[in-house]
């Protein structure tokens, strides 16, 4: 049976100076203390996805993974780098960090293959939305497909057959 997740937040990621300013370590601190979705992912183990917010839209910037714990890898010197980096080049929109993890009730650790898996896929989905997505691995062997109005599309409103078949194939 395949290991199952979920998603939590979107969680706003708060700058100092405000709008404009920059994401500090100590937001890093900060962060799990204030927000109560943030808590309940903390020591927990999946992939996060840095976005931002403009309007009632969100553009992903950078997708992480853990096999230790959201606290101990989200807001690393070296990812606060990359998420002031994306938010420089957004130029507008609020920081926003959504978190990818394992399904209440479950037991153990998650295995490693399956967070990579899912990085690899959020990777790949990621760069369909936003391709100055600041991953730098993963990014190649993207697949050499796309079925129009169904898989890695594009953008445009489907086809009635290819709504047909994202429902029977169970794809949303």
């Amino acid at each position: 049976m395949p290991t199952t997740f979920k998603v939590v937040g979107p969680v706003e990621v708060r700058r100092e100076g405000g709008k404009g300013g920059i994401i500090t370590r100590q937001e890093g601190t900060d962060f799990w203390a204030r927000a109560p979705e943030a808590k309940t992912v903390a020591g927990q183990q999946g992939c996060y996805v840095f976005a931002t917010r403009a309007g009632r839209g969100y553009t992903p910037w950078y997708v992480g993974k853990t096999t230790n714990s959201m606290r101990g890898e989200c807001f690393q010197p070296d990812k606060t780098q990359k998420y002031n980096e994306a938010l420089q080049k957004a130029g507008h929109g609020r920081p926003m960090l959504f978190f990818v993890v394992r399904c209440s009730g479950a037991r153990g650790r998650v295995p490693s293959a399956a967070i990579g898996d899912m990085e690899k896929q959020l990777i790949h989905d990621g760069l369909q939305k936003n391709d100055r997505l600041l991953n730098t691995h993963n990014r190649n062997n993207l697949p050499c497909w796309a079925i129009k109005g169904v898989v890695r599309s594009g953008k445009g409103a489907p086809s009635r057959p290819a709504v047909k078949f994202r429902t029977m194939m169970g794809l949303q």
